[in-house]
């Protein structure tokens, strides 16, 4: 199943109830429509083409218990954040056997939508952010390959 699937046969309101359930929002009225026009925009949206599958794992570590959303290769053996990822590559990604074994498909797109919104709720907005960060990548390598120079 592709998680456009599985956010064609989820139902908003029990997406919705699980995500506020699982994760602290202090303001869940402007969060709703946020997170309700995302949703929107993922069923109307057409995915693209991805190699990754989506791996959704609970972890208890250290009094620190948190949920982690990857996108899993099999090419290579790795896993890598997607909150970056334009969500019509969300979309065409399957979902991982074991977060099919081990969650309920809401439950599944709840925890994707808290997941593809980390860094905002329009795709420019982290398209963006992600530009931001890759300049001041570029400033610090600049910079510290500067720094290895003069020495």
């Amino acid at each position: 199943m592709t998680f456009k699937e599985a956010v064609v046969l989820s139902e908003f309101g029990k997406v919705w109830e699980y995500l506020i359930s699982e994760y602290n929002d202090n303001n869940k009225e402007n969060s709703y429509l946020s997170y309700y026009k995302v949703y929107t925009n993922l069923v109307n949206m057409e995915p693209s083409e991805s190699n990754l599958k989506i791996q959704i794992s609970f972890h208890d570590e250290r009094e620190c218990e948190r949920w982690d959303v990857s996108g899993y290769s099999e090419d290579d053996n790795t896993s890598y954040g997607i909150e970056f990822c334009p969500w019509s590559e969300w979309l065409a990604m399957e979902l991982g056997e074991e977060t099919l074994k081990e969650l309920k498909v809401h439950e599944i797109v709840a925890h994707s939508l808290w997941e593809l919104t980390w860094m905002g709720f329009e795709e420019n907005e982290i398209q963006s952010r992600l530009d931001r960060i890759k300049v001041a990548d570029d400033e610090i390598i600049e910079e510290l390959s500067d720094n290895i120079n003069n020495t």
